[in-house]
């Protein structure tokens, strides 16, 4: 099964992240890929904020990071064997 993560890492996006949450900077692609998925209207979902970094706009998907829940169940499944 692919996750948002596994799609946009696949189309190249320029992404980063902080614990669970996924970041993914805006560009016109992005912009398709969230109406293709019809996330432009879910806040729970989809947030931007301008970078104090690099002063882009990005966007922010809690909880989209597969990855880190990648680790989290392998670490409950050597505690649990």
């Amino acid at each position: 099964m692919n996750t948002i993560y596994d799609e946009l890492k696949a189309k190249g996006f320029e992404m980063d992240n902080h614990e669970s949450d996924l970041y993914v900077k805006v560009n016109p692609e992005f912009v398709a890929f969230i109406k293709e998925r019809n996330l432009t209207n879910d806040p729970v979902r989809l947030s931007f904020f301008k970078s104090k970094t690099d002063g882009k706009l990005w966007a922010e998907l809690p909880f989209q990071y597969s990855p880190f829940w990648e680790r989290k169940a392998a670490i409950a499944a050597q505690m649990t064997a």
